[in-house]
């Protein structure tokens, strides 16, 4: 049970980190669509 509890926490932060990093790429994207426009 231990280790079930362990791996579903493992794979939630994967996905979180995951969530994550397109965020702040599409961020990224969209703030430089802004400066050149």
């Amino acid at each position: 049970v231990t280790m079930n509890v362990a791996w579903k926490t493992w794979i939630h932060q994967k996905k979180m980190i995951r969530v994550i990093q397109v965020t702040n790429k599409r961020k990224k994207e969209v703030f430089l669509n802004v400066k050149r426009s």
